[in-house]
């Protein structure tokens, strides 16, 4: 085991952070394999970083501020990875002169006197600045592209931080937002809850484990129990060559929290059978003879919860699963293999002193005495309570929401959301909504009626959405137009039918980046792209429905034929399928599941036993969620699979007593009291620890984590409740009638 460990401790050093958005997309979809294709031909915008500068005048036309944000331009044009910026500063305007076009720098002069006279000049020339100036003039905006082979690794982050640091240095209020600075910090709270959550994951196994055995001991060996496997499971990542990603930091805090549960039972029980005077090698055998089973079994059914992931289309899902349910896999064959031959080193004497009897007086056997009492005097209170639940929690499944925002895991007063929506009120927002669009077979770009057909959805998009513009050939074409007629406002729009090839063979020669960007090489294949607000998936698919009923009614011979995509789509996209898979993933484990449980107690009664207790929290979190308004996401979706293996746990404990209390009894009734004394103790404590371990996510920044915590904490409350009172009644009942239907 020695060389094992330090052999997987040498693979974490090789185990990298990457943290790219697009691992979130569905593999296989067909969605995700035309935006790729889309990607190749267009240039995208996820590459943009927004920064917006407040004048701190009541004009940005004021010459110290001008002064300052044309140095700080130039400073940022200087940094390695700057494609190009976009500014009021650096901004040039098309002019048609007697010799042709050129391109006219607007901001010429820094004097207050110059300002002042373009600030009253400057109105024939608003469709060109007011991208970079907010409405009332005080703010202005720089947008800089940056190389997107930087996007997802520690290059963006410095090159943020420098830009950032330059915004400070100004000493003006500013808003800095975009998908390469919102990465920037969304990673950085990553990594810094990992650090904290393991940390206090692993000062609350301390507590715990001081607390149930108060003996150095007690506390070392299980916290070798709990190290060696996440060391075993992060090494292998390492050594593979597997990446670290924002689902898998949750690794640490998940195996510390899920970890202690069967330790403690097994721990517990070779203490118990020592201070009845065994010798320590019979104590683990009978230790392991009655606990291995279920302690394997309940390995399995936390694997198998996890392993549900496998069905996920999203590879970062998937992933988690597996790596869980692989470090499961590892806590097991150290709780079986390595813990017991620690065990046996440990002084009889110092086993006996140990202060585990705190957990086994008196005062638990009353206190346990009374649940049984309780539950079997009330059997139709508890039947009826727990049909109550069952029904809302299928009415509020029913609810169940997939409207999906970007920034939904990120609290309203988090800087990231605060300096998004901010910069969206300023200007626009800054989420991408891409269109493709194709010319029918034997249309060319150059046909009239097809732009004229793509300014009507152009002119629906900006009336929809509220966009101020959407950029795409069309648009060219309405400046070329505008800046022909020497800027007047009145021929901003298309050129006349018949100049619309003309105009376009002129852009192609005059203007090919922009034709580019817009076009594709053969001219099969437009792009209409703007900024909007983040607005939601279920408005976006309405609005999609809307779109396309509008250009049938408008378009009746339509021209072209059209497709939504970009990065946002694809996110939103992934939910509709994420609920699907997450219910066959479930289907699926719980058949596993129920298979498991055959060969451990062969008994279909048991098998049925053992899934009602653990399958009823399942549901009331599903209409904890649907009547809540929690949207099912990636974040939100593990939940379930780390309730459904955990919960397992305690109910799996408790059938294995119960089966060999009643081998031994032949008594219903007594071998339940006595199940319940031996093992109620335990099921509380990890219950108590699980629940403590989950509620310290409540304290994270981010609302998926906050949501695992705090819906894995009432599921695994709901599932000890169903174990202490509904599964002794099942008990009861169902094995009574199957023995008197065999008699």
């Amino acid at each position: 085991m020695l060389i094992l460990t330090v052999f997987f401790a040498i693979g974490i050093s090789k185990a990298k952070l990457n943290f790219s958005f697009e691992k979130f997309f569905a593999e296989g979809d067909k969605d995700v394999a035309f935006f790729k294709e889309y990607r190749q031909k267009f240039p995208q915008n996820d590459n943009l970083i927004y920064l917006a500068i407040h004048s701190g005048k009541p004009t940005v036309f004021d010459s110290v501020f001008i002064a300052k944000t044309n140095k700080m331009v130039k400073e940022i044009e200087s940094f390695q990875y700057i494609e190009k910026i976009l500014s009021f500063n650096t901004l040039k305007i098309p002019r048609k002169t007697p010799l042709g076009y050129d391109l006219r720098k607007v901001l010429k002069t820094e004097t207050q006197e110059g300002l002042t006279n373009l600030r009253f000049n400057i109105s024939k020339d608003s469709l060109f600045i007011r991208p970079f100036l907010s409405k009332d003039q005080t703010w202005s905006s720089i947008i800089i592209l940056v190389d997107t082979s930087i996007l997802d690794d520690d290059r963006r982050d410095f090159l943020v931080q420098k830009i950032e640091s330059l915004a400070l240095e100004t000493g003006y209020k500013y808003v800095l937002t975009g998908v390469p600075v919102i990465r920037t910090q969304y990673v950085g709270n990553v990594k810094r809850e990992l650090i904290l959550f393991t940390a206090i994951s692993f000062l609350l196994v301390l507590i715990v484990l001081f607390f149930i055995y108060r003996s150095w001991w007690g506390i070392g060996i299980p916290l070798i129990g709990l190290f060696v496997p996440l060391i075993w499971i992060l090494g292998w990542m390492g050594w593979m060559g597997i990446e670290i990603d924002l689902m898998t930091t949750l690794l640490p805090s998940l195996m510390f929290i899920v970890g202690i549960a069967d330790m403690v039972h097994l721990v517990t029980k070779f203490v118990l059978e020592v201070r009845k005077g065994r010798t320590r090698s019979a104590a683990l055998r009978i230790s392991l003879k009655e606990m291995g089973w279920a302690i394997l079994v309940t390995a399995f059914a936390e694997a198998i919860g996890f392993a549900s992931l496998f069905t996920s289309p999203i590879l970062p899902l998937r992933n988690f699963g597996l790596y869980a349910a692989t470090g499961i896999g590892f806590a097991f064959l150290i709780t079986i293999g390595v813990l017991p031959a620690m065990l046996d080193k440990i002084s009889t004497r110092s086993l006996i002193k140990t202060r585990i009897n705190t957990l086994i007086d008196k005062d638990w056997n009353r206190f346990l005495l009374k649940i049984h009492n309780f539950t079997f005097k009330n059997k139709k209170l508890i039947y009826g309570l727990f049909l109550v639940f069952l029904v809302a929690s299928l009415i509020g499944i029913t609810k169940i929401s997939t409207n999906v925002y970007l920034l939904d895991d990120i609290g309203k007063e988090d800087p990231i959301r605060k300096n998004m929506n901010s910069y969206s009120e300023l200007f626009s927002g800054i989420r991408i909504f891409e269109m493709s669009v194709k010319p029918l077979q034997g249309i060319s770009l150059q046909d009239p009626e097809l732009i004229y057909q793509l300014e009507k959805v152009e002119l629906y998009l900006c009336r929809e959405f509220g966009i101020s513009e959407c950029m795409w050939v069309g648009k060219a074409l309405k400046i070329e137009n505008y800046v022909d007629h020497f800027q007047n406002i009145k021929y901003h729009k298309l050129p006349p039918k018949e100049l619309i090839p003309e105009y376009i063979a002129n852009l192609k020669s005059g203007a090919p980046e922009y034709y580019s960007g817009f076009v594709d090489e053969g001219g099969n294949q437009l792009r209409i792209s703007a900024r909007i607000g983040d607005l939601g998936s279920d408005r976006m698919a309405r609005f999609e429905k809307s779109l396309e009923q509008y250009i049938r009614k408008t378009c009746p011979d339509p021209k072209f034929t059209w497709k939504l995509t970009g990065t946002s789509k694809l996110y939103e996209q992934n939910n509709k399928n994420l609920a699907r898979g997450l219910l066959l993933g479930l289907a699926g484990s719980t058949l596993i599941m129920a298979l498991a449980l055959a060969t451990l107690f062969r008994s279909p009664a048991m098998i049925l036993i053992a899934l009602i207790p653990n399958i009823i929290p399942l549901l009331f979190l599903g209409g904890i969620m649907g009547f809540a308004g929690i949207t099912l996401k990636a974040s939100s979706s593990i939940i379930f699979s780390i309730s459904f293996g955990i919960a397992l746990n305690d109910t799996i404990h408790f059938l294995s007593r119960f089966k060999l209390e009643m081998a031994q009894t032949k008594s219903l009734d007594i071998a339940l009291r006595k199940t319940l004394f031996e093992t109620g103790q335990a099921m509380i404590l990890t219950t108590l620890t699980l629940l403590a371990g989950f509620c310290l996510l409540l304290f994270s920044d981010f609302g998926g984590t906050r949501y695992i915590g705090l819906f894995s904490a009432i599921t695994l409350l709901l599932a000890a409740l169903c174990d202490m009172f509904l599964l002794p009644l099942l008990i009861s009942d169902l094995t009574f009638r199957s023995k008197k239907r065999a008699s």
